[in-house]
């Protein structure tokens, strides 16, 4: 909501005085890299959540709705526009949001616990597998996407693979010589 003028102010006719915006329900624009588009399934919807929602935060769904067509020729982005009924009043207009964007194609994909995911300072992501009772070896993994506390790997690790999904951090901060 938007007041444009003070209390008492003298304007001209036809002078906007306040915008009003319904809360109930809100639309959600997402853009998306152009080249994904084809990938993402028009009729299902997307689960929405807001930034500072914790891993275990229940999503929102949102549908998909026709928006204006509107794209981004520095970031290579088309917007998607998704309506959530905001019922218990959880999001707000202007808010940003994560929103996950259902994909046509179902693959099978290995993943693991998020907990067995190590980042180093550059950003790389690794693994430990486990080589014998007490001997662990670190692994460079390509993590695709995040899903519901997993972590699905495209790249690095071999289905029947033992992975180490308790303190992992631990392990690295033995091999490196720190702590967590």
């Amino acid at each position: 909501q938007h007041l444009y003028v003070a209390s008492g102010q003298t304007v001209p006719a036809a002078t906007d005085l306040f915008d009003i915006a319904s809360q109930k329900p809100v639309w959600i624009r997402v853009p998306v890299y152009s080249g994904q588009l084809a990938g993402i399934d028009p009729q299902m919807a997307a689960l929405v959540t807001p930034l500072g929602a914790g891993e275990d935060s229940a999503a929102i769904r949102a549908e998909r709705v026709k928006g204006p067509p509107l794209s981004e020729t520095v970031s290579a982005t088309s917007d998607l526009y998704y309506r959530s009924d905001n019922d218990n009043m959880s999001l707000r207009i202007g808010e940003r949001v994560r929103a996950m964007l259902p994909l046509r194609v179902e693959t099978e994909s290995l993943a693991v616990p998020v907990s067995a995911v190590i980042r180093d300072i550059r950003g790389g992501t690794w693994i430990y597998i486990r080589i014998s009772q007490l001997e662990f070896s670190r692994r460079r993994v390509e993590i695709s996407r995040f899903a519901g506390g997993f972590a699905v790997v495209s790249r690095g690790v071999d289905e029947g693979e033992e992975v180490v999904t308790v303190a992992a951090a631990e392990l690295y901060g033995t091999e490196f010589g720190g702590g967590k």
